[in-house]
Formats: C-alpha cells, sequence, structure tokens
C-alpha cells in the first residue's frame, strides 16, 4: 500500500481487491509508525469498513512528514463519504497545518471541496479559532507555530490563547519553521477582517435599500444583485443582513438563481461570505440554545423581515407568528 498508494488511489484499489483481513487496530499503529501516503488512505476510506477511531487516525500525521499535492484527498473523502463530518475532521486532523489549508482549499484539478462543502469547512475552521477573537498578536503566534506543531488545530488554538507568546506544547523541539505561502494564504483568509471604509457612496446605499423592495419577479431581482456583486456595491454578507424576507437571503437561488449543478455558483466568493455571516449572526444570537433554534426553524418560512430582525424577535421573545 506503501508502494502503490504515492499518487492517486487506483492502484492502491487494486491492491484491495486481493483477498486480505484488515485489522483496523493494526493499521492505525502501522500508520502511526510510518504514515501511509495519501492514496493508500483514500483506497482504504472507499473500500474498507473502517470504524471511526481508524479513520480519525489515518487522518493524523507527524508534523515532519512533507506535505505532498495530494494531501487535501483523504479528507476531502472522509467528508463527502460521510465519515466524518466537518467539525469531527477539525478535530482529529493533524497537525493543525493541514485543517487551516483545508480551511482555504482553492479550486484545481482532482478531489476538492464542492462549494458547500468548502462553506461547511470554513464554519468548522472558522468556529475552531473563535478564541483567537481579532487580536493579531494571537493570530500572528497561531501562524508562527502552526507549521511545526504535531497535534490538531483545536490544540493549537487552545495553547496559543493559554500561553500567549510562549511556545505551545506539542511543536517540534526544532526552531519554528517558516510558513509556507499556502499557509500564509490560508490564515490570511480565515482571519477576521478589518472593516474597511465603505465605497460606493450613494449607490451602495441605493444597492442596499434595493435588497429591502423586492422587484416584479424574481428574475429581475437576481438580475439586479448579480449587476450589484459585479460591481461590488454588494457582498454576499450585505445579502443576508439586509435582503427581504429571510428566508430568501439564506437561499442563494433567490438571489443569485438557479444552477445546472447544486455544488456550483458563479459567484463563489459571494455565497462563501454570504453563509459565513450567517453562520456568525446564528452563532451570536443563538449560540447553543435548541430552543431558540427551533423558534427560528418555524418562524423562517413565514417570517418578512430580514434574518436580523428575525434572530432580535426570538431573542427578546418577541411574536413571531405573523409575516408582520
Amino acid at each position: 500500500m506503501r508502494r502503490h498508494g504515492m499518487r492517486r488511489p487506483r492502484a492502491a484499489l487494486d491492491v484491495l481487491c486481493l483477498p486480505y483481513a484488515l485489522d483496523p487496530a493494526e493499521l492505525a499503529a502501522e500508520h502511526a509508525r510510518q504514515p501511509l501516503p495519501a492514496g493508500a488512505v483514500e483506497a482504504l476510506l472507499l473500500v474498507a469498513e473502517l470504524p471511526g477511531e481508524a479513520v480519525r487516525a489515518l487522518l493524523a500525521t507527524p508534523a515532519a512528514v512533507r506535505d505532498g499535492r495530494s494531501r487535501h484527498r483523504p479528507a476531502v473523502r472522509a467528508v463527502r463519504m460521510g465519515r466524518l463530518t466537518h467539525e469531527e475532521l477539525v478535530a482529529c486532523v493533524a497537525p493543525a497545518r493541514h485543517t487551516l489549508l483545508l480551511g482555504h482549499l482553492p479550486p484545481g484539478p482532482g478531489l476538492r471541496w464542492t462549494l458547500p462543502e468548502q462553506a461547511g469547512m470554513r464554519t468548522a475552521v472558522t468556529r475552531a479559532l473563535t478564541p483567537l477573537g481579532d487580536d493579531p498578536r494571537l493570530w500572528s503566534e497561531l501562524l508562527r507555530h502552526a507549521p511545526a506543531f504535531a497535534g490538531p488545530l483545536p490544540e493549537l488554538v487552545a495553547a496559543v490563547v493559554d500561553g500567549g507568546a510562549a511556545r505551545p506544547r506539542g511543536a517540534a523541539d526544532a526552531a519554528p519553521a517558516e510558513p509556507d505561502e499556502a499557509l500564509v494564504r490560508a490564515v490570511r483568509h480565515l482571519a477576521p477582517a478589518a472593516a474597511g471604509p465603505a465605497t460606493g457612496g450613494v449607490e451602495r446605499e441605493l444597492a442596499l435599500a434595493s435588497l429591502a423592495v423586492p422587484m416584479e419577479t424574481v428574475q429581475e431581482d437576481i438580475r439586479w444583485v448579480r449587476d450589484c456583486l459585479d460591481r461590488s456595491l454588494l457582498t454576499g454578507a450585505d445579502v443576508v443582513r439586509h435582503k427581504l424576507p429571510a428566508c430568501w437571503a439564506l437561499d442563494e437561488d433567490h438571489w443569485l438563481g438557479e444552477v445546472d449543478h447544486p455544488d456550483r455558483h458563479d459567484h463563489p466568493q459571494a455565497v462563501l461570505a454570504a453563509r459565513a455571516e450567517a453562520d456568525r449572526l446564528f452563532a451570536l444570537a443563538l449560540g447553543e440554545d435548541p430552543e431558540a433554534w427551533w423558534r427560528v426553524a418555524r418562524a423562517l418560512p413565514d417570517f418578512a423581515g430580514t434574518l436580523p430582525h428575525l434572530l432580535l424577535r426570538v431573542t427578546d421573545g418577541g411574536s413571531v407568528s405573523t409575516r408582520s
């Protein structure tokens, strides 16, 4: 499996067609001793009936192992096959730099995140990074220690927050390696962006106001929103905050139009920004309160206001039973 899984899983899948008896515990121990290549891990995820513990073990590698071009494929395959959720992936993937790179996986050939999967992964990674807040010192420490840290991302975040400038436990004994361009780019996209000066002037104000006034037809509404996105007058986050009704703001098909393939949109950044903003608003207003989430779910289809207005009604205990 090590020799035949260096590139893609096809050759490793041929090997797995031969008669074999797989011991998940022995497989995990062998992988911990000398990690299997990404192609072999992906092949095992595809055809072997592995328990969750073995799947999580196969997605962890020593920090010193050089990253290959296919390092992301086993994690993507595990989520797509339903072996793990995005949250479970964030909790188990090691080293932490792999998780950060999965949170911002650029489009490319081969197996990659679909747009909904990318949004889900970014949400899970962002939640794990929440303790860092918007403190630039902590984000700098995260980037400095991530290349050599051996544990998963939540452990790195906890170590950075608890230790401040101290070296997190789990980092390699050698001097911290310099982060490569891909890791720097991923952390930059995951870090909270500073609010810049408003641009667009009167045109932007009109575009924001137009989100509260539906056009005569859905097609006309979609054309207008797409035009505003193309001219950078609106962002996906603006649509989630200001578009009426809230249920339309949460459904990209109502402001970007339906697409032939449900996993793609021609404005991916707007979709990712919209879903990130929606997740932020939900987390801020509802937290882990199941009753509040249930009230929002029941009220959403018939609520005529914006999403922030709906969340305010629920958290304040107001009535959300009518469209007014």
